[in-house]
């Protein structure tokens, strides 16, 4: 099973500065005049053929006032088209936050639809960690009534987690869903995963896929991978296991500030 050309390959640079959130060399129309201070290249918003994706990095992160958080936003909003939304629940606790909860819905509204933002649903099946036995570390994100050893293969864990990516595409009808972040992580951190990984979640991603298609068809299927630990791990390989019927994009993170040779947007 190859990975086919009719899937978009993307390149997802993450900030060099967190505190930067204007691109060297971008600039907005009212900005031409002092565009020589950025960049020989002008390229206002109304001209870009891409979709520019901006972090919004509010003041006094990560216990910012709700005033400096909308500051954030509408500063990223200046700047970028999409950014990315997260829960900082586990997945299957996401329904209580996502479906029919209109709080939620008016944040967003708020924070990524008023300042001309399109949000990227993230949804990971795996997280930052302690497994009972095995310690802190990158490993399946299992609901607490289940056995935490299960693998990807678990009936049960494949429904509910399935049921839950239906039932918020069907709610948001979103126009970027991303069920995998980083997910090569998962695969790196040790040998047990990288097993379940390869002989469970490209079957996994390809029912939540078809499940998601059948509520909102318009809806793009997000994979992500970081492109350092590829190249680090030699197993770029792994990406040959997903093709059309499991995701629409394929994306890769990149820290270029952690190499050392990049320490400023100018560099």
């Amino acid at each position: 099973m190859g990975m086919r050309t009719s899937i978009t390959v993307i390149f997802v640079l993450l900030a060099l500065v967190a505190s930067s959130l204007v691109p060297t060399s971008m600039a907005s129309p009212s900005d031409e005049d002092d565009a020589e201070t950025r960049s020989d290249v002008v390229l206002p918003v109304e001209h870009r053929a891409f979709k520019m994706g901006v972090g919004p990095h509010p003041k006094n992160f990560p216990t910012p006032t709700w005033d400096e958080l909308v500051e954030g936003y509408q500063m990223a909003g200046q700047w970028g088209d999409v950014t990315n939304y997260w829960d900082s629940v586990p997945w299957y606790e996401e329904e209580d936050m996502l479906v029919g909860n209109t709080t939620t819905r008016a944040t967003i509204q708020s924070l990524y639809t008023d300042n001309g933002m399109v949000p990227v649903f993230q949804t990971n099946v795996w997280n930052i960690l302690t497994r009972p036995g095995y310690g802190f570390g990158a490993w399946l994100e299992v609901p607490p009534d289940l056995d935490p050893n299960i693998t990807m293969a678990d009936t049960t864990f494949r429904t509910r987690w399935v049921d839950h990516v239906r039932a918020i595409a069907e709610e948001w009808q979103m126009e970027y869903y991303c069920l995998g972040n980083e997910v090569n992580s998962y695969h790196s951190w040790h040998a047990e995963n990288a097993a379940d990984f390869e002989a469970n979640f490209p079957s996994l991603m390809a029912d939540s896929y078809a499940a998601i298609k059948e509520v909102s068809p318009n809806t793009k299927v997000v994979l992500t991978f970081r492109l350092l630990e590829l190249y680090h791990y030699n197993n770029a390989d792994m990406l040959e296991l997903f093709d059309e019927t499991m995701c629409d994009i394929i994306a890769f993170t990149s820290y270029p500030s952690r190499t050392g040779d990049y320490d400023t947007p100018a560099d």
